[in-house]
């Protein structure tokens, strides 16, 4: 079991949290209904929280969570992938197993004051991300895609005005901004496929099970070779 030490997360969960894996939840999670804390983590919380479920998992609770409790098989499953600069709630998640969510309000930090500062918080957004999804690298190639083709477009109706004797811009300049567009297209584009191949490689020797056996019946122990 997780749970912060500076009690914004109450020790009173334990027990429910408790409960509910014995009653045979193997992941129980402690889901924020609403938190007080300042305006400017509220906000980042609920944007990371939104995005979050809008692009990696869908089951992500609204409110985000800190506090969850582990069954011994769920804890060996993810010390199994000894993965670098991943998040551990998002493998929490990935690795599956029957879950249970206990909904709580988190409370106002009474003394001291947070570790995360503003750089921790947005390595913690990007290492969310990259670890779980391949959005960022298809954002670069649509990107891409967008400028290259507004430079084409572009082109064509510089073509069509020049040839009706309608273009008042300086000589050279609407081919100067379009040789910039599509260039930058295409280096977007490419640097996207790239990003494609890298995250194929990634996949491949990341420390990830390509699936998760919860339990085995009848079946001999496993031998690694």
């Amino acid at each position: 079991m997780t749970l912060a030490a500076d009690l914004q997360d109450p020790p009173e969960l334990i027990a429910p949290l408790v409960a509910a894996w014995r009653e045979g939840a193997q992941v129980v999670l402690a889901a924020r209904r609403k938190r007080d804390d300042p305006l400017p983590s509220r906000l980042l919380a609920g944007l990371f929280n939104r995005l979050f479920r809008a692009v990696v998992f869908s089951h992500f609770p609204k409110g985000g969570f800190d506090l969850v409790l582990l069954d011994r098989a769920v804890v060996d499953t993810i010390l199994a992938m000894p993965e670098k600069n991943s998040y551990l709630f998002g493998q929490v998640l990935w690795v599956g197993f029957r879950r249970a969510t206990v909904h709580y309000d988190r409370a106002a930090r009474r003394t001291g004051r947070s570790a995360w500062t503003l750089w921790s918080k947005v390595k913690y957004f990007i290492d969310a991300f990259t670890a779980f999804s391949y959005l960022p690298v298809r954002a670069a190639s649509l990107i891409g895609l967008l400028l290259a083709g507004f430079g084409f477009a572009y082109a064509a109706l510089v073509v069509m005005l020049r040839l009706r004797g309608d273009l008042s811009e300086p000589r050279g300049f609407s081919a100067l901004i379009v040789v910039i567009l599509v260039t930058a297209g295409v280096q977007l584009v490419v640097a996207g496929l790239t990003g494609e191949y890298l995250w194929r490689v990634l996949e491949e020797v990341r420390p990830r099970p390509p699936f998760v056996v919860a339990r085995r019946i009848n079946a001999p122990p496993h031998k690694a070779p």
